[in-house]
């Protein structure tokens, strides 16, 4: 059979669809990213990466095919449920799909794949065939090893209960190029709505896990990680409630570490009436354990940038407020936040804050809008911070624990507007580049900035201060 080669998958070592929606937003890229030792490829440092191999190649077509076809493109099986059904995919006894195999899906409805157990010695890759754009209503694996999904939608309305587009367990999983949604058109919805019918995007938990240039919409909430060697990078997640990306330690998760959260965008939070403290990035561990090692680089969050945005969501920033962390990195973020943490680390040791972009758009109970800020805090528990550097960053304000932060090269500015090409806090529209003549221009130390910007432009002296050289 015909070698198909992993071509949705290579697009994640590229610039993504976050830089994609960066654009769109006025952020105009400046060059190429740079390599550095910080990032990673499609995958996570050192974990096993999909390859083209010499694997077969079996085709679904949910309209045209039939299980008791061969598989080949001209005799294609049918949907992806059914096959799930007829055993032929791993872990069953029987399956024809073994480890190296690819599956091509034809467009049309599939349903929704569930295995549990499915382990595999190496890659199986399930994706859209060339040209085609299959559809699933869910996504779950459990317990699972060496699985890849590429070019997919996954569309699924909640019933009222916690319903998942895409759920993950396991090690060596990649999820890349999925349109991840409720449903296209959510107009019409009240909050109500929301609560009942948005679902939960993707929830990832295991070792060795790539989520990678998907494109999330109309959700209840973002994607959720836990584990190690994780990486979540150029992923666009619009109009969602609650929290945009979630890294935390849950019950039984073990640990939490070597975590690489880059060049997603994110826009347009909505407070869904469920009570809940919404957040664009944001991490926490539980029973006494530590976080480590976690790189949060070049993400664009914009709690609205729709003025038609119904029930604007308080969206915080970028923030750990719970457990011990160790070795976070926050560099060339550009955050506009709706409430007071824009950027905030509590009890963190051995972490940096460097060349981001921080503002606010909300209104204060004293009518001030400039009151996001970049903070380093006391744990809850009283630990105090610890070798926490911040530098070369630009906000309205900063609210920095008097011990354990070293901080210098930070740009105060009450007023932004005349520092970027654009901030028009009326009409929700942003370009956070500065400005011709702008102050920030030269501000910063070269001392710990990082090589790239946000849009991937290498850094050199003088460096300019925020997340854009």
């Amino acid at each position: 059979m015909e070698a198909h080669p992993l071509t949705l998958l290579r697009r994640a070592a590229g610039p993504g669809l976050a830089m994609a929606a960066s654009l769109a937003l006025g952020c105009t890229a400046q060059g190429g990213r740079s390599s550095t030792a910080s990032e990673s490829g499609p995958v996570y440092s050192g974990c096993a990466v999909p390859t083209t191999g010499p694997g077969r190649v079996f085709y679904s077509d949910p309209d045209g095919g039939s299980m008791a076809n061969d598989g080949t493109r001209a005799h294609p099986w049918g949907s992806l449920s059914a096959i799930v059904a007829a055993g032929k995919l791993p872990p069953s006894a029987s399956a024809a799909v073994a480890p190296g195999d690819t599956l091509l899906l034809l467009g049309g409805e599939h349903g929704a794949l569930n295995l549990d157990n499915a382990v595999n010695s190496d890659f199986v890759t399930i994706a859209a065939a060339p040209g085609e754009h299959p559809t699933l209503t869910g996504i779950t694996l459990y317990g699972a090893s060496h699985w890849v999904f590429a070019g997919l939608t996954v569309q699924n309305l909640n019933d009222g209960g916690s319903v998942f587009g895409v759920r993950l367990s396991g090690d060596d999983l990649v999820l890349n190029a999925t349109i991840i949604l409720s449903q296209p058109d959510v107009s019409s919805w009240t909050q109500a709505d929301w609560r009942h019918s948005a679902i939960t995007a993707v929830n990832a938990v295991g070792h060795c896990i790539a989520i990678t240039d998907n494109d999330i919409l109309n959700v209840a909430s973002g994607i959720g990680v836990s584990g190690t060697n994780i990486l979540v990078r150029g992923n666009s997640i619009d109009h969602f409630g609650d929290d945009g990306i979630d890294f935390g330690q849950g019950t039984g998760a073990g640990t939490l570490g070597n975590l690489e959260i880059s060049r997603n965008v994110l826009r347009n939070n909505l407070d869904l009436g469920d009570g809940n403290h919404n957040d664009g990035i944001q991490g926490w561990v539980l029973n006494g354990t530590t976080g480590t090692n976690v790189l949060i680089d070049g993400n664009l969050l914009i709690a609205r940038a729709d003025p038609a945005l119904p029930w604007a969501g308080a969206m915080q920033g970028i923030s750990e407020f719970d457990g011990a962390f160790e070795g976070v990195h926050i560099v060339n973020n550009a955050v506009i936040a709706a409430a007071y943490h824009g950027i905030a680390l509590y009890g963190a040791r051995n972490s940096t804050i460097i060349n981001n972009t921080v503002f606010g758009n909300f209104v204060a109970q004293n009518g001030d809008v400039n009151e996001t800020w970049i903070g380093v805090f006391a744990g809850k528990d009283g630990t105090a911070p610890a070798g926490v550097v911040v530098r070369n960053n630009i906000s309205s304000v900063y609210s920095l624990a008097a011990g354990g932060v070293t901080a210098d090269h930070n740009l105060t500015l009450p007023d932004p507007r005349g520092a970027f090409l654009l901030f028009d806090r009326a009409g929700f529209r942003y370009d956070l580049e500065p400005a011709p003549g702008s102050v920030e221009l030269g501000f910063g130390s070269a001392e710990l900035a990082p090589d790239h910007d946000l849009t991937g432009a290498p850094r050199v002296p003088p460096i300019t201060a925020g997340a854009y050289q």
